[in-house]
């Protein structure tokens, strides 16, 4: 039962890791804090289940995920986050996830769900159940009109991060982050920048 935890904050990790090998008896917890190093990982070694964080600079976590589950497509997917998951549970899910949990949620409920990955089932949460149930019924939400790469540039935009900060932390260039910030524009229907911030934050984008 080889685990592989997938964070970009070696202390997180480092913890995360503790605490599976203490609960789930007879794993191996392994880490990685970046998304070629869990994609090199996962490219030579077997893993039960992926811990994945959604936020690794330079790739979108649906994006990641789906990369993962294409190297390796045995493996369960949870993906731990700090975002909820109305914001990215739905996409994580549609990207080949097969769990979502928020960060703010008892540490309990983290070896919970990975033993239920390794059992093979899915772990999906009440809020993960509501989350998709309103995206197969419900009307469709701006946000969801966002491509990944597009959330992940307004996130930033709502941290603050200019144009060229854009560029350089998803390795982009500042031509190609202006259209998507135009882009965002168009499909939230909003006319500048302070509008578009405001939008987000009102819309639980963090």
């Amino acid at each position: 039962m080889k685990i592989l935890v997938i964070d970009d904050h070696p202390s997180v990790a480092e913890g995360i890791r503790a605490v599976l090998c203490r609960a789930v008896q007879g794993s191996t917890v392994d880490v990685a804090s970046t998304a070629p190093e869990a994609v090199s990982k996962c490219s030579s070694q077997e893993y039960a289940v992926l811990v994945l964080d959604m936020s690794l600079p330079g790739r979108s976590g649906p994006e990641l995920v789906a990369e993962l589950k294409r190297v390796q497509p045995t493996a369960s997917i949870l993906v731990y986050s700090v975002h909820s998951e109305q914001q990215f549970g739905v996409r994580a899910v549609r990207a080949g996830a097969d769990g979502y949990l928020t960060k703010d949620r008892p540490i309990e409920e983290l070896t919970e769900a990975v033993r239920m990955l390794l059992s093979g089932k899915k772990y999906i949460t009440n809020e993960l159940a509501l989350a998709l149930a309103e995206a197969v019924s419900g009307p469709a939400e701006p946000l969801s009109l966002l491509s990944d790469r597009e959330l992940q540039v307004l996130r930033l935009v709502v941290h603050g991060a200019g144009t060229s900060d854009i560029a350089n932390r998803l390795n982009l260039s500042v031509k190609t982050v202006s259209t998507y910030r135009s882009r965002i524009l168009e499909k939230l229907r909003v006319s500048s920048m302070a509008e578009l911030i405001r939008y987000a934050l009102q819309h639980g984008v963090e």
